[in-house]
């Protein structure tokens, strides 16, 4: 699936605000401006689509993972929103996790479980003990709400939490 190509629900290209960006970018700010001063998100955006992908397997049983596909004009208003979103974000801010973080793998967590161990060996300690949990598909599990509500507990300001909630509403 060739994400530049894969058209959004709307029918039109994920490279089309890229290629068009010259012109889009004052319209585009004049309706992202405005669904923000009213904490109501586009209905227009709301549109997904599910594209079953298959898992890779062995056996004979084939099994599928959905994903999601949004309108590509959904992709620079969440760029903003990440913008605005990270200062209340860094109190959950965990050094220790490598998942779901921008420019961190599992290269960096072998890296750090590497040096805690050589580290170990250094003061003579006899064992190590660690553990790797796998996320996976807990953000896909964990209900909107209880995210809305932890990002309301934060210094996450309310209309964002309201655009927020206005955009996992309704969805079709």
């Amino acid at each position: 699936m060739n994400p530049s190509c894969n058209p959004g629900p709307d029918g039109l290209p994920s490279l089309i605000p890229k290629k068009y960006a010259d012109i889009l970018c004052y319209p585009l700010m004049d309706i992202f401006t405005e669904s923000f001063s009213r904490n109501v998100a586009p209905a227009v955006l709301k549109d997904i689509k599910i594209v079953p992908i298959p898992k890779s397997s062995t056996g004979t049983c084939i099994k599928f993972r959905p994903i999601v596909i949004t309108s590509a004009f959904l992709k620079p208003l969440e760029k903003l929103l990440l913008h605005i979103l990270e200062p209340s974000l860094k109190v959950f801010n965990d050094p220790k996790q490598f998942s779901y973080k921008h420019s961190r793998s599992t290269l960096d967590a072998a890296s750090v479980l590497h040096q805690n161990i050589v580290s170990s060996s250094d003061k003579a300690v006899k064992s190590v003990r660690f553990t790797f949990l796998d996320y996976t598909s807990a953000f896909d599990s964990l209900p909107r709400y209880i995210g809305l509500n932890k990002l309301a507990e934060t210094q996450t300001e309310c209309w964002v939490v309201n655009w927020l909630h206005s955009n996992f509403s309704g969805r079709k």
